[in-house]
């Protein structure tokens, strides 16, 4: 059986918390299942977690 690899967008639904509960258990079971899929998830949360670190910009002078 081949398995498909989650994909950008899907990993981006989840960590903004826009996916349905059962499709977010789908992608838990996959990372915890697939080590190329973890790999890009951890990538993904790294970079969320790194942009919300980020200070917020106002609207540009002018």
């Amino acid at each position: 059986m081949m398995h498909r690899h989650l994909s950008d967008e899907r990993i981006q639904a989840y960590l903004d918390g826009a996916l349905a509960p059962e499709e977010a258990r789908v992608v838990e079971a996959r990372v915890r299942s697939c080590a190329r899929c973890r790999s890009i998830f951890e990538a993904w949360e790294s970079l969320f977690e790194e942009l919300g670190e980020l200070p917020a910009l106002g609207p540009a002078p002018g």
